[in-house]
């Protein structure tokens, strides 16, 4: 919840709104629901993960707005920024 409340308080003070969509790790949910915030006019999707149907991320560029992963310390796809955390390092960290 502070994860949400940081990113909604940040986009806030820019003059942004955040719209969420909850759709279960169900990636055809996902899409659908991708689809209708592009079409109510997002301007930005942030994506939990780094798993996600190809036509949802060709659909994100084609309709020409910025994406993030969230929740993933790397993205898969180095054109896509990802903010998160370093499950190996924290590991690594715990067993020291």
């Amino acid at each position: 919840m502070r994860f949400i409340h940081a990113i909604e308080s940040e986009l806030s003070e820019s003059g942004y709104t955040l719209v969420l969509a909850i759709t279960g790790f169900d990636q055809n949910n996902e899409l659908r629901r991708a689809n209708e915030l592009i079409h109510m006019g997002a301007e930005c999707l942030i994506l939990s993960g780094a798993a996600h149907k190809p036509e949802l991320l060709e659909r994100i560029k084609a309709a020409g707005i910025p994406v993030l992963f969230s929740s993933v310390h790397e993205s898969s796809d180095k054109a896509i920024p990802a903010i998160g955390y370093d499950n190996q390092q924290l590991a690594y960290s715990a067993a020291e």
